[in-house]
């Protein structure tokens, strides 16, 4: 397969772009399972498909260009759904996850709390560099739900 200069931009699918130093590593490895495919989407713009997948079977793996800088991810082990559900808060469905209606500062300013419309509760959203997983995995198990009540009709 031969790779051209305008693959290697769109590498990253959302723009990880001229960064050539990834090339020897993840564009051409010595592995040729692990050759990254394009792949062509219906739809542009959905958020949670990756652009580029390689390798076969367990070793299979998708491209998050959301990352920076992106990373490969097991498509086989729920390792790509659990990253993008829960560190960038993009749906299966390719939609991002509902964000807080509010947010506030911790009273001992060392955090922040979102509050969620569909259950009005205050959810704490963890000072540091995961803050944002406390609130995805909330959304993900309260808004994203089908709601129970609506189940059983």
């Amino acid at each position: 397969m031969d790779l051209k200069d305008d693959d290697l931009q769109s590498y990253g699918g959302e723009s990880v772009a001229s960064s050539r130093s990834l090339m020897p590593d993840d564009m051409l490895p010595s592995d040729k399972t692990m050759i990254p495919q394009r792949r062509n989407l219906k739809d542009p713009n959905h958020l949670y498909m990756p652009r580029w997948i390689r390798g076969d079977g367990k070793q299979r793996e998708g491209w998050c260009g959301a990352c920076r800088p992106g990373k490969w991810l097991s498509l086989k082990r729920s390792t790509y759904w659990y990253h993008k559900n829960f560190c960038h808060g993009i749906t299966v469905m390719g939609t991002p996850s509902p964000r807080p209606t509010r947010t506030r500062a911790l009273a001992d300013d060392k955090g922040y709390e979102g509050f969620c419309g569909t259950c009005n509760k205050w959810i704490v959203l963890n000072g540091g560099k995961k803050s944002h997983t406390s609130w995805f995995r909330h959304a993900y198990k309260v808004c994203l739900q089908p709601c129970p009540r609506m189940a059983s009709i």
